[in-house]
């Protein structure tokens, strides 16, 4: 059961939608809910405990997890079960593959770095 959840904010109330979503539902069902921002977390400044939700990035949630001592999953920015709903190719290629393609002048391509999301 959550007895409370720590909800990462950007200052003044504002965050990502997805996290003012499970802001507004932990509400609506009396969960109590505090915003923070992620270097509290870092400093030990929040008490989290195994009946604490904490919501945030996923950097964020990774230290949560290790500070109460439960072991982090690999992270998988991109689910199998999901990639019909990506609406774009995604590969693994390289730096060099990216900028032979470019100087071919090749079709437009959106690139980023492979691994955590930051």
């Amino acid at each position: 059961m959550i007895d409370k959840a720590f909800i990462e904010e950007f200052g003044n109330g504002r965050m990502e939608s997805e996290m003012q979503e499970v802001c507004d539902e932990l509400r609506q069902r009396e969960i109590p809910v505090e915003l923070f921002f992620g270097k509290r977390l870092v400093r030990r400044k929040l008490a989290v405990n195994p009946n604490t939700l904490v919501v945030g990035y996923v950097e964020t949630v990774l230290t949560a997890l290790q500070q109460l001592g439960i072991s982090t999953p690999p992270t998988n920015d991109y689910p199998r079960a999901l990639q019909p709903y990506f609406h774009r190719r995604i590969w693994k290629s390289s730096l060099q593959w990216l900028y032979n393609w470019i100087l071919e002048g090749n079709e437009a391509v959106f690139a980023k770095p492979d691994g955590r999301k930051k």
